[in-house]
């Protein structure tokens, strides 16, 4: 992880680690974060060429939520869209507001906690649970193969 502080405040942070979903590539930028009503002009470049001067990556992916963010960072980090994903989805239960993702939910996973039977779907059980499905966007998928010095 990787942070810039103001007066020893940490005010952005890009956390980088294993990728999760595809194994071709070196890292993953997993988040890139800044302290609510901050702007820090240049701040992730410095983040960046931390990371690239300490690991010295060959290649990296990253992905960013098309209905939260424009992606326009990765193309000033180098990057290359690859691709946009299938929107994805999250339960929200409708009596208590609590949140679980799609892993979660994974009809295997509902049967195997007696949440539902072998003959129901993922939506039937979690619709008699009490929780609506909520699409995002999609995600624009980000690659940079590092070229070395």
């Amino acid at each position: 992880m990787y942070g810039l502080y103001n007066n020893n405040e940490l005010i952005q942070i890009m956390s980088v680690g294993k990728p999760r979903f595809n194994n071709e590539y070196q890292y993953e930028i997993l988040r890139i974060c800044t302290k609510n009503s901050i702007s820090v002009v240049g701040g992730i470049e410095k983040l960046w060429k931390r990371f690239i001067d300490d690991k010295k990556p060959k290649s990296v992916i990253s992905y960013c939520d098309i209905s939260k963010f424009s992606g326009n960072i990765y193309n000033k980090l180098g990057f290359n869209l690859l691709k946009y994903s299938n929107p994805n989805y999250i339960w929200i239960n409708k009596n208590n507001n609590s949140m679980l993702s799609r892993y979660q939910t994974q009809k295997s996973e509902l049967v195997k906690n007696n949440l539902g039977s072998i003959e129901q779907t993922e939506d039937d059980i979690m619709h008699k649970l009490g929780y609506y499905k909520i699409y995002n966007s999609g995600n624009a998928v980000y690659v940079n193969n590092i070229k070395s010095n």
